[in-house]
């Protein structure tokens, strides 16, 4: 069985906003924007020099899994989630960066799909956006590269991967968890049974901007409206970011122990 979070372990740094309980009110959509940072291998801490494949994962989302170690939840368990992300690798053997993968993911744990976006490419330095809707009619994940620039306001998207779900939208939409959201770096898990964390890449540090939660009573979140969170492991050296919100449309998590 997969461990729960607890106060010293968690696998999730950044910002989760989630709407009152017992609240009447649902989140839409939520987006932002990121630019893919660098992986290296860690020079301080107890994985410094591992010799092995480093990870991390940037996602923006709406639910929350709360079965899986260090993702503890305010949704209930065996509701769904609707997210979108870019999974960076680092190759500790060959001391070599790896190609940055884009996926979605939705449904209830263990059920749901997990799905690489085909075709869709981006390296260090591109600007990425993320949209995620959780409306029952409008069910998507779309992804966006916009490249080297510095915004995506007034700019057009180099690629752009709008899956919707079709016959399926209707049946993630009723597991959707549309009480919670987030902008999320995540360390990834292993396939071991039960899972484990994988080893930290240092990523230096994770900005999000042009962020936006909407719900359907009109109202808007922001970062700093929402709970902050970060990567705690103590196998590997403690609290690993430090997350701030400068302001309501920004996110930063700093890697710690880099």
């Amino acid at each position: 069985m997969a461990q729960r979070a607890t106060a010293q372990d968690s696998i999730q740094g950044g910002a989760i906003y989630s709407l009152p309980a017992g609240s009447s009110d649902t989140i839409t959509t939520i987006s932002g924007a990121f630019r893919v940072p660098d992986a290296s291998i860690p020079l301080s801490g107890p994985t410094a020099n591992h010799q092995g494949v480093y990870a991390f994962s940037i996602w923006v989302g709406i639910g929350g899994w709360n079965d899986f170690y260090g993702t503890a939840s305010a949704c209930p368990a065996g509701s769904g989630v609707l997210r979108a992300g870019i999974d960076v690798y680092y190759d500790g053997f060959e001391d070599v960066p790896m190609q940055p993968v884009a996926w979605y993911q939705y449904g209830v744990s263990h059920e749901g799909g997990n799905f690489a976006y085909a075709g869709f490419s981006s390296e260090p330095g591109d600007l990425i956006k993320i949209t995620v809707s959780g409306v029952s009619s409008n069910v998507t994940a779309i992804i966006e590269n916009y490249g080297k620039v510095n915004t995506t306001v007034g700019n057009t998207p180099i690629q752009k991967m709008p899956p919707t779900f079709g016959f399926q939208g209707s049946e993630v939409a009723k597991t959707l968890c549309r009480s919670e959201a987030g902008w999320i770096v995540e360390n990834g898990m292993s396939e071991t049974v039960p899972p484990e964390p994988v080893v930290l890449a240092n990523f230096t540090e994770v900005v999000f901007g042009e962020l936006d939660v909407s719900t359907s009573s009109g109202a808007k979140g922001s970062a700093t409206t929402a709970k902050l969170v970060n990567i705690n492991l103590p196998d590997q050296g403690g609290k690993l970011t430090d997350c701030s919100a400068p302001n309501a449309s920004e996110l930063r998590c700093r890697r710690t122990l880099n």
